[in-house]
């Protein structure tokens, strides 16, 4: 299994070339760095809450809305809770914070699904209806007083009957922000999916490298990304090249709706050189081969992985990229 440098773009890619292997979990992650407490939600106040309706979505329809509001809060603040609720017929939400001081408030308009993660400060990724995103003590995502956020909600309404589609995002600070390290996330993934028709696949184990810029920072929670046909995601941690891999998320059952975010206590980390290795499973029954795309009707693999503190630089690794220019 070889690997490519990474590219530093405003959004970083580490081109790789995908091999198979066999994984081994004999790897030993370092001591953590922040104690967890007895209770990590004990010290948070009362939530800021931001919500989002798209009203009267057809049977059928797909698409994808995004809007900016202000979150009203008085002071700066850290976050250190996370709860989202989605209605039926959503497909994922985004939730952002924006760091251009020229964006303003905005009614829901049509934006495509995913370019909020490489945009502002993004605090979380949730797919599942009711997800919570709890940070180990003396962490949070910092942000300003009266803080424009983005939310984007992607959505399908596979029913027979028009549907309101809605989301709130409940953002709980922490009661005390001094020593509050920064968390952060990295997305992790391949575009490289043919599935063919009436089959069963696994995507080849990927590797990716983590960056030099963020070595030695604690990942503490991971959830995997697919859409209808997923049946498995897998992800490890490993050394250079993948060398000695440790499963770190590799969930039984599992279902692509309500994939399940992993925390980790201890924290993982990445050894000197490593990165991660990560394989994701589908079951195609129609006549057709389904490709990479950003409709839920085709598929994806990623992950999302949280960690501290965080590290100027791109949050996106994917494999199988050939080229990828600087965004404009």
């Amino acid at each position: 299994m070889t690997a490519s440098k990474a590219i530093f773009l405003p959004v970083a890619l580490v081109l790789c070339h995908c091999s198979s292997s066999t994984p081994a979990d004999d790897h030993k992650a370092p001591d953590k760095v922040v104690e967890p407490a007895e209770d990590a939600s004990a010290n948070l106040a009362s939530p800021l809450t931001v919500s989002f309706s798209i009203p009267q979505v057809a049977p059928g329809y797909e698409g994808t809305k995004c809007q900016k509001v202000r979150l009203g809060n008085s002071n700066a603040v850290k976050i250190g809770r996370i709860h989202n609720k989605l209605s039926p017929a959503s497909h994922h939400l985004v939730v952002s914070a924006v760091t251009d001081p020229a964006q303003v408030e905005s009614e829901p308009f049509d934006c495509s699904p995913f370019r909020a993660v490489l945009i502002g400060a993004p605090l979380t990724v949730s797919q599942k209806h009711d997800d919570t995103i709890l940070m180990p003590d003396g962490v949070g995502f910092p942000l300003e007083a009266d803080q424009l956020m983005h939310m984007e909600m992607h959505f399908i309404n596979t029913g027979t009957e028009t549907a309101d589609v809605m989301a709130t995002s409940e953002l709980f600070p922490r009661s005390e922000s001094d020593n509050v390290q920064e968390a952060a996330f990295i997305i992790i993934g391949s575009l490289d999916i043919k599935i063919p028709a009436k089959s069963a696949m696994e995507l080849p184990w990927a590797f990716v490298t983590l960056p030099p810029d963020f070595a030695g920072v604690n990942f503490f929670g991971a959830t995997g990304h697919t859409h209808r046909f997923g049946t498995a995601t897998r992800l490890q941690i490993s050394g250079p090249e993948g060398a000695d891999p440790k499963t770190i998320y590799d969930p039984p059952n599992f279902t692509w709706t309500e994939a399940e975010l992993k925390m980790f206590s201890p924290e993982e980390h990445v050894p000197a050189g490593g990165g991660f290795r990560f394989q994701c499973a589908w079951d195609n029954p129609t006549d057709s081969m389904v490709t990479y795309g950003e409709s839920a009707l085709q598929e994806m693999c990623f992950f999302w992985t949280y960690y501290y503190p965080h590290r100027e630089g791109g949050r996106v690794l994917l494999a199988g990229v050939p080229s990828m220019a600087a965004p404009k």
